[in-house]
C-alpha cells in the first residue's frame, strides 16, 4: 500500500474535524454527536494502517496524536476498533484463501483481544453494545476459518476434495 498517500489523506481527515469542530461545532455543542461517526472512520483507517504496517493497534493516546487538535473520546475510539475488526476480518479471510497462516493468526489475535477487551467493560452504551456483538461475530467467523482450515489439512473436511491446498500453479497469479 502507499502508506505516504495515505499519511497525507488522514492528515487532511483529521485538520477537516479539527476545523469543523473549531469553527462549527463550538458554536452549538449540540453538534458534536455529528462528528463522532466521521471520528470513528477516521481513527479505524488510522488503526487500519497501523495493523498493515506492523500489526499493532495504537492506544487511544496515540491516534489522539495522529488526529492532532481535535479531541476525540474513548467512546469513539471503541468504535473504531470495533469498526477495525470487519477489516481485520476481511484480511483474515484472504490471508486463509492464500493459506497465508501467519497473517491469519494476526487478525485472528487482533480480533481476539479486541473482543475481550469489550467483554471486560462493565457498561456500554447501546451503540457500543451492538458494536461488540459484532466483533464477537468476527471472532466466530475468524475461528470457523481456522476450524475448517484445520479439517482441509487433515483431509476431513467436506471440501477437501474441492480445494487445492498445494498453492498457486507456476504462472498463476497470486
Amino acid at each position: 500500500g502507499d502508506f505516504k498517500r495515505c499519511a497525507s489523506l488522514l492528515e487532511t481527515c483529521a485538520k477537516d474535524a479539527d476545523r469543523i469542530d473549531t469553527e462549527i461545532v463550538s458554536k452549538c455543542p449540540g453538534l458534536r454527536s455529528s462528528l463522532a461517526y466521521p471520528v470513528e472512520e477516521v481513527m479505524e483507517a488510522l488503526a487500519f494502517r497501523a495493523f498493515l504496517k506492523d500489526s499493532t493497534v495504537p492506544s487511544l493516546a496515540e491516534i489522539q496524536v495522529d488526529v492532532g487538535k481535535f479531541k476525540v473520546c474513548s467512546t469513539e475510539y471503541l468504535g473504531a476498533l470495533s469498526d477495525l475488526t470487519g477489516e481485520v476480518l476481511r484480511q483474515g479471510i484472504r490471508s486463509a484463501q492464500t493459506m497465508d497462516t501467519e497473517k491469519f493468526e494476526k487478525c485472528l489475535s487482533l480480533v481476539q483481544a479486541v473482543h475481550t477487551g469489550f467483554c471486560e467493560l462493565t457498561s456500554m452504551s447501546p451503540h457500543l453494545r451492538k458494536k461488540a456483538n459484532a466483533v464477537g461475530g468476527s471472532v466466530t467467523k475468524l475461528e470457523a476459518v481456522k476450524f475448517e482450515q484445520t479439517l482441509l489439512k487433515t483431509g476431513r473436511s467436506k471440501m477437501a476434495g474441492a480445494i487445492d491446498l498445494s498453492g498457486p500453479d507456476e504462472g498463476e497469479a497470486d
